[in-house]
């Protein structure tokens, strides 16, 4: 079962395949995916543009207004779409494959490729395919005698405020959660025993909401997943509450590989533990409950390294410092480590340029990279700096880069291929992302990274630290797993890629 509908424009026809059946309607106005709103039937065509910025969850939105389509994905394009225009028609989807089987002729875009073949994902509006693009995250698609896909993300200005952004971050989560406790859903949590997932158990005891608690173990094991396991027990027992463990085998879950490239042909990811791990889940205690995952938040507050370690601060003093002397030092220390020739950022344009491609969160300059991406991106960028500045620029090219990349989308696809309808990133709401913008204050956030979680968490902040793991246990090393799931996707998308005319 999907939904298909046909609209009619001034100019085009519009053409709308989804993968998802199931909607809701108010006032004239369809609800795909997870819209998470005090009440949808408050929301009309006259209000819609105030109050999308109100709606949490994954989602799009679609109504006709003065004969004009409209389509509005949620803020970090969690719900996410694909269209094209040809001749004389502009054909949306959900399931990239299926959009580009009907135009097999599209050529290749090689920059988003290289880009793909650094990140694992693409860019915020581009695929592997031109003229086949995705819609931006935070905008809506509109549709009359032109197709133009614009943002509804606005410009702030940043005002550093500690107290307001703690303030800010704090409502949200008891907004989020008294909706969920009103709508009388029952609540998966994803749960490693670190900050995020504490303070979100924190919110979930206080609303009195029905939870699990699930920690998905890999077999083989390795390092970082097991040091969270033993994490997640120890938070687990303080905070007396039972850990599920949902135990998932490599080699087992191979066997449904290709299904999950296809589901994430654009996001490379090592997904098997989500896959396997909701698919055990469905079976375990059905699927009608929310899944709730802090994923995002490092991005949200930190812009990606929210570690509390000598080389977290690192990055983020290449981020926010003016000390151009200890920038450099810093930048002569990573090089010696990784034995790379990176540099600092020359001007606000090259900055920005290594903030958007950056590799492990670090903001510095490669000029081995391929010139031709190079200027692809930077183009993109030029675009984005047309409508936004400061905070409110990086935001949102973190929204066009990582925040709608493949570590959100296996959040969601992994769900929603089980049957999960309603899967919600907390952190991940337009409330705390542009609370964020309005009264981040980096000064802070360099010393305590994601501080507004610290600040409102009310649990012994040792049970977070990470415990040390035999090294002589019988580890695979993750990179040896990580290989194995990622040649399945390289190999899909060299097949699509060599599929192409690209003549």
């Amino acid at each position: 079962m999907k939904f298909e509908k046909q609209f009619s424009t001034s100019g085009y026809k519009v053409f709308v395949n989804l993968q998802v059946a199931s909607y809701a309607e108010y006032n004239d106005i369809l609800y795909f995916g997870f819209p998470l709103y005090f009440d949808l039937s408050k929301i009309t065509l006259d209000n819609f543009e105030e109050e999308v910025l109100k709606i949490k969850g994954y989602f799009c939105a679609i109504y006709m207004s003065d004969g004009k389509f409209y389509i509005y994905n949620d803020i970090a394009a969690g719900f996410r779409l694909y269209y094209i225009e040809d001749k004389g028609a502009v054909h949306i989807n959900d399931d990239y494959l299926a959009l580009t089987s009907e135009f097999p002729k599209c050529k290749i875009n090689l920059s988003e490729y290289k880009f793909w073949i650094r990140h694992g994902y693409t860019t915020g509006d581009g695929t592997f395919a031109e003229g086949v693009f995705k819609i931006k995250p935070a905008s809506y698609l509109l549709i009359g005698d032109k197709v133009i896909n614009k943002p509804y993300f606005p410009f702030l200005e940043n005002i550093p405020d500690v107290k307001n952004h703690v303030q800010e971050v704090k409502n949200d989560l008891n907004d989020t959660f008294d909706l969920l406790e009103k709508r009388d859903h029952k609540v998966i949590l994803f749960f490693s025993g670190g900050l995020d997932s504490m303070l979100l158990f924190q919110y979930l005891r206080k609303h009195e909401i029905p939870f699990v608690l699930v920690f998905l173990r890999l077999t083989p094991r390795y390092t970082q997943n097991e040091q969270d396991f033993e994490r997640a027990k120890r938070a687990a027992k303080a905070i007396k509450t039972d850990l599920q463990v949902v135990e998932v085998d490599l080699k087992e879950e191979l066997d449904n590989i290709t299904e999950i490239c296809s589901n994430m042909p654009l996001d490379r990811h090592f997904s098997i533990l989500h896959f396997g791990g909701l698919r055990k889940l469905k079976n375990m205690f059905g699927n009608d409950w929310v899944i709730i995952n802090g994923q995002s938040s490092d991005n949200v507050f930190s812009f990606g390294p929210s570690e509390s370690t000598f080389g977290g601060m690192a990055k983020r003093a290449l981020m926010y410092s003016q000390n151009q002397y200890l920038k450099r030092v810093l930048c002569a220390l990573f090089n010696f480590k990784w034995k790379t020739p990176l540099r600092l950022p020359k001007g606000d344009q090259e900055f920005l340029l290594a903030f958007y491609n950056q590799l492990k969160y670090l903001i510095l300059s490669d000029d081995s990279l391929d010139p031709g991406l190079m200027d692809y991106l930077s183009k993109k960028i030029e675009c984005v700096s047309k409508e936004y500045s400061g905070n409110s620029l990086r935001t949102y090219l973190k929204l066009m880069g990582y925040l709608q990349g493949s570590d959100n989308q296996v959040v969601i696809q992994s769900a929603t291929t089980n049957g999960f309808k309603s899967v919600l990133m907390p952190y991940a709401t337009p409330r705390i992302i542009l609370g964020t913008v309005k009264h981040k204050d980096d000064k802070k956030e360099l010393i305590y990274p994601k501080y507004p979680i610290s600040e409102l968490l009310e649990i012994n902040k040792n049970l977070l630290k990470k415990p040390s793991i035999d090294p002589d246990g019988n580890f695979m090393p993750l990179g040896e797993i990580v290989d194995i799931v990622d040649a399945h996707f390289n190999s899909m998308v060299e097949g699509f890629i060599t599929s192409k005319n690209v003549d």
